[in-house]
Formats: C-alpha cells, structure tokens, sequence
C-alpha cells in the first residue's frame, strides 16, 4: 500500500515492473472504492470516508504515472526495419513482428491499452490538470476522464487550425477579382453533399474530372453548384 501511495520519482524503472506496477494498484484501487460504497452504505464517519478518498486519490494517482511512463518505454522502443527485426525476411510470408509488438506483447499489453498509454504520455500537462482537476471535484482520476480531456483538446486544436486557414483563404479569395481564375486546373467542380465542413457554403471534397460534353477546346466549363469556398484557392 505505501508503495503505491508513493511519487512518481520511485516508480519501477522496466517495462515489466511498472506494468505489474499499475495492475496491481488497479486491483486495490477497485477494492477501496467497494470500502467507499460500503462505508457510504452503513453511513459511518465522514473522517473514515475522507480517509478512504485520499487514499484511493493517491492510489489511481501513482497507477497514472505508471501508465504514462509505460506509454513513455513504448514510444521509445525503435520502429521495425529489416536490420533489428529477425522475423523479417524480404520474401517471407509470414507476419511481420515489430519491436514495439515485442515489448508489448512481452508485459501482456494489448494494441489498444498501448495506444492508450502512449496518448497518456505524449500529453503529460493535460494528465496533470485531469489530476488536479479531479481532487479540486473530491473526485477519484481516472484513465478515461483523462483521455477525455485529451481528445477535448484535440478538437479544440483542429478547429483553431482550421478557424486559421479559414481566415487565410478567405483573404486571399478577397484579392481575387475572379476566384474562378484560380482554378484553372480543374475542369469540372464535383460537390459531395456528405462533405462534413461546419462553414455554411462550403465545398469539402473536390476531383478534378474531365468534361467530356464539351468539344470545344478553348476555355475549360466549370460547375458549381454551391458558392465557392474558399479552401479551393491555391497557395
């Protein structure tokens, strides 16, 4: 138990360890939650309940750093090439197994717990503020909510990306006295309605297609069917 209420600083230092690590403080995790209950359902002491809370606090705490460093090991592991992978041959047939698959498949780490640890490291500050966030709510961290956050933030970067070049494309759609002249390589402007773009008048997915009804040779006939956005402009 101490051991696990420890920093970060005194975690495991392999691979095994550290999984062995967050295994078994997951197991005893899961146990001082059934205490909670059980203290909540015969309504002992608030001092026991606030006891319990720090404890299973710290606990899912420590099993986070655990997660995070694993996801730190599995990011370091090389990329499988021909010269460190002795299961590769140029024309075998049989499946490729990658150094990371080895270390992975080594501690008993699934595909999708792997991806899910190294998500965990390669995003430490928002892990810190899931931490935070939830002892600031009296709440118990966890994978999950963290993970959330994660992807939250995400969203929110593409969309300021895309907020970006939408105010860029739309400047230079603005220097344009014709905007059509700026496609000049394209024939013919095919819409899908099933495009996903959230600005009104948006033309998300273009091919270029050739128009085969006109036989004049001059200039090239465009379609299209909706106003013309401005993601098209070159740059």
């Amino acid at each position: 138990m101490n051991e696990l209420m420890e920093t970060n600083t005194n975690l495991p230092e392999t691979i095994e360890d550290l999984t062995r690590f967050a295994l078994i403080g997951r197991e005893k995790l899961a146990a001082v939650r059934a205490e909670i209950r059980a203290i909540d359902k015969l309504k002992l002491a608030d001092d026991v309940r606030a006891q319990k809370k720090i404890e299973a606090q710290s606990i899912a705490e420590a099993v986070m750093d655990a997660e995070v460093r694993v996801g730190e090991l599995l990011r370091a592991v090389p990329k499988a090439t021909p010269n460190n992978n002795p299961f590769h041959e140029k024309r075998s047939v049989a499946p490729l197994v990658t150094p990371k698959q080895q270390a992975r498949e080594s501690v008993g780490i699934s595909p999708d717990q792997a991806k899910r640890f190294v998500k965990l490291a390669e995003n430490k500050e928002i892990v810190e503020q899931a931490k935070a966030e939830a002892r600031e709510n009296d709440d118990i961290v966890s994978r999950s909510f963290a993970l959330e956050k994660i992807k939250a933030a995400e969203r929110e970067e593409r969309e300021r990306s895309r907020e970006t070049e939408r105010v860029q494309n739309a400047e230079k759609v603005a220097t344009l006295s014709n905007p059509l002249e700026a496609m000049g390589a394209y024939q013919t402007i095919v819409v899908d309605p099933r495009g996903t773009c959230r600005y009104q008048g948006c033309i998300c997915r273009v091919r270029q297609s050739v128009d085969h009804s006109s036989k004049s040779k001059s200039a090239p006939r465009f379609t299209v069917t909706r106003p013309l956005c401005a993601s098209l402009i070159p740059n």
